[in-house]
């Protein structure tokens, strides 16, 4: 029976990266419910296993004072949740095992690749060390970035408070050690930009981080003196032969992260630069316009009370939060590229062509398929769980949909409701956490019988549409 169990795991990737997230989950609001977890009152199953959930899920929504409630013993455990729930699960664990020096299985290969998203499994070990090395690397300098403004806010230990907020940040999770998140901190440039940098340093991706890395490097080797003096003018130099941004991936991750970031600023000055943002300077406006454009991407910190935009600021902000950032990263959403896929595929209908094209590189119509599905398939769960929350929360409907979304997406921003929320309703978010980390395409793997090949090919049919 065991062995059964285990064949029917292994042969399906999917299903051990939907088992690891909930074993996971489980085992964090064990150690949460530890006397030594929380400064008072042991928490209850339902609130540990909701905290633990949006820490490894990397969303960011509380239903208890993360700051007051818990002990540093808690945090860890919040904090440890957060970086193997950015990192993914099954990648940290079998990072150990890489850097044991073990010898994977055939299985574990397969696992790994559908993890990384890679199809070269030569190259799983090198993309796999990137990842660690990126991960571990960025939140170190993000740490000693905010080791100064945390000093200054004299709320406890710098060095430990850095560190979270550089972990939560690049992980996109949205947890924060300050009761009121960073609102503190909204006119404290270090601040914004350090945790802003490490938002969309996690959501465009480790495979764009890596080109842009090896960019970097070519643009270093280009600027020291390779032929010649080396006082010969640059102009003068001879240029080595190199394109920048190799990768179509990479180049949808940066326009699109650029586009929405851009629009979602303006959205929110606009909106409530006489409304939320109106008792503050116009440099500090945008600075707070500018933050909460970057958290969107899916990551929970907020400068300004969400609890006081307008519905209309609310409604925008949604979209924002539905799309996410981009794929390969720490952060939710349907994601950047499944955008970019279905927007090609409605200029190729708009046009009369027969295929969708990015790029100048023509999108596979699998790929396409699967952009709506994920699409499709995020819109249906928001309309059923907009229709659920509705019947069991006595909430405005704008704002019970921010809520669905920012779980979903794993946002982790909050209208200031989740702690009110009946127990049914924490609930469900649970579950939209768990569906908005994994995907909805994750879970069609999963379930998805095998293909036994010989497929019937059936007459086109004439369905009549519009």
């Amino acid at each position: 029976m065991v062995d059964q169990i285990v064949h029917m795991l292994w042969e399906r990737p999917a299903r051990i990266v939907i088992l690891s997230f909930l074993v996971v989950a489980l085992a964090g609001a064990g150690f949460l419910m530890l006397p030594g977890a929380t400064t008072g009152e042991t928490l209850s199953f339902s609130d540990a296993f909701f905290t633990a959930t949006s820490a490894v899920c990397v969303t960011g929504l509380i239903v208890v004072d993360t700051p007051v409630f818990f002990s540093l013993f808690g945090h860890i455990i919040i904090l440890t949740l957060i970086q193997i729930g950015g990192l993914g699960i099954m990648a940290f664990s079998l990072a150990v095992v890489f850097l044991t020096r073990k010898r994977l299985s055939v299985g574990e290969v397969e696992l790994l690749s559908y993890m990384l998203n890679e199809e070269d499994r030569s190259t799983l070990r090198r993309q796999l060390v990137s990842v660690i090395l990126f991960t571990f690397s960025i939140e170190l300098i993000g740490m000693v970035l905010l080791i100064a403004p945390m000093a200054r806010s004299g709320a406890g230990n710098p060095v430990w408070l850095a560190l979270f907020h550089a972990v939560s940040a690049f992980c996109n999770a949205g947890f924060s050690l300050f009761s009121d998140s960073l609102m503190g901190f909204s006119g404290d440039l270090t601040v914004n930009f350090t945790i802003s940098g490490l938002i969309i340093a996690g959501g465009i991706g480790f495979l764009t981080l890596t080109v842009l890395r090896d960019d970097l490097v070519k643009v270093v080797r280009y600027l020291r003196p390779s032929r010649g003096r080396a006082d010969t003018p640059l102009l003068f130099r001879r240029r080595p032969e190199f394109r920048y941004l190799r990768s179509e991936f990479a180049v949808i991750s940066l326009r699109g992260a650029a586009i929405l970031l851009l629009s979602g600023f303006l959205l929110v000055y606009l909106l409530e630069s006489n409304g939320v943002l109106q008792d503050v300077n116009l440099g500090e406006k945008y600075l707070q316009a500018f933050f909460q454009s970057v958290t969107l991407r899916t990551a929970g910190f907020n400068t300004a009370d969400i609890s006081l935009l307008r519905p209309a600021t609310l409604l925008v902000m949604i979209p924002f939060m539905f799309i996410g950032a981009a794929s390969g990263g720490t952060a939710g959403g349907v994601k950047l590229g499944t955008v970019a896929v279905i927007w090609a595929d409605i200029r190729r209908f708009v046009r009369g062509s027969d295929d969708a094209v990015l790029l100048y590189r023509r999108v596979p119509r699998r790929t396409v398929s699967e952009a709506y599905v994920l699409v499709v398939g995020g819109v249906i769960i928001v309309f059923l769980a907009g229709v659920i929350m509705t019947m069991l929360e006595e909430f405005s409907l704008e704002v019970l949909l921010f809520e669905i979304v920012s779980a979903l997406g794993t946002v982790g921003l909050s209208a200031g409701i989740t702690a009110d929320l009946s127990g049914l309703g924490k609930w469900l978010l649970v579950v939209l956490m768990f569906l908005g980390r994994l995907g909805p395409l994750t879970l069609v793997v999963a379930l998805r019988p095998r293909s036994t090949g010989g497929e019937a090919k059936y007459p086109d049919g004439v369905i009549p549409v519009g």
